[in-house]
């Protein structure tokens, strides 16, 4: 057990010896409305981890790009374009804690979408791929359904691999919302990220129109076609995915544990 000591500040026990993680905590909450990405989701998740910190220096901040000062591309890791920017006293001069600071922008470039991907190498893929493939993908929405919401635009296009770790990330919440709350327009389009797309290698529908048409057609039943080389697990797994009645899909923690 960590021992413990009692803030001269906050009165609260903390773990740390040299500052008070309670103190850096309310400070950053202080400054919750002095900053804002625009984007909710984003705003959100930098204050849960500041609320949550306990290294000072190692705390999770929005910076404006216009902030920035003497920028110096270093490298590329992977995906990564990382641009390093060391400030040293930046404000309050009076909390220690703050008097080096490390700010490092990320501008995170993935190099191919999953479209492109099956595209260019389906021939080449095994079937062990295409499942690891697939376990990112329900990974990354059961995340997203956890937090209560649905992507409302999921297709193969905004499905990003990074060669910075070698793994497959859902991207573009843009459409993101609370799956409670009734969206008053129509989210999403026909080429989904499919399942039959990581077996076939091609979008489903390809070789149609993406319209009122085959929208019709796949409410009254049409589903694509499977291609022969699928394994018969894949294809049982695809047809319950495809049932008419959304009480009759497998959820998405019995996919995972299937696949």
């Amino acid at each position: 057990m960590e021992e413990r000591r009692i803030c001269e500040n906050c009165k609260q026990e903390c773990i740390a010896t040299t500052y008070c993680e309670y103190c850096v905590r309310n400070y950053l909450k202080a400054k919750f409305s002095d900053w804002t990405s625009e984007n909710n989701v984003i705003d959100n998740l930098i204050q849960k981890c500041q609320t949550e910190t306990l290294v000072p220096k190692m705390v999770v901040e929005w910076i404006p790009y216009n902030n920035l000062q003497n920028i110096k591309y270093l490298t590329k890791v992977g995906g990564l374009n990382v641009i390093l920017k060391k400030l040293k006293n930046v404000e309050n001069a009076d909390q220690s804690w703050l008097e080096e600071v490390y700010y490092m922008l990320v501008m995170r470039k993935m190099d191919i979408d999953l479209r492109n991907y099956l595209q260019q190498n389906h021939n080449q893929l095994i079937w062990k791929e295409r499942i690891l493939i697939m376990c990112d993908i329900i990974n990354a929405i059961d995340r997203i359904h956890r937090e209560k919401a649905i992507h409302r635009d999921l297709h193969s296009g905004n499905i990003l691999y990074s060669q910075f770790n070698g793994r497959w990330f859902v991207s573009d919440l843009g459409f993101c919302g609370p799956a409670d709350k009734s969206p008053k327009s129509i989210y999403g389009n026909l080429p989904y990220v499919a399942p039959e797309e990581i077996s076939s290698g091609q979008p489903p529908f390809n070789n149609y129109n993406h319209d009122y048409y085959l929208a019709t057609n796949i409410i009254n039943g049409t589903r694509p076609k499977i291609v022969p080389e699928t394994s018969l697990e894949y294809k049982n797994l695809m047809e319950q995915c495809w049932n008419a009645d959304p009480l009759k899909r497998s959820d998405i923690g019995t996919n995972f544990q299937k696949i």
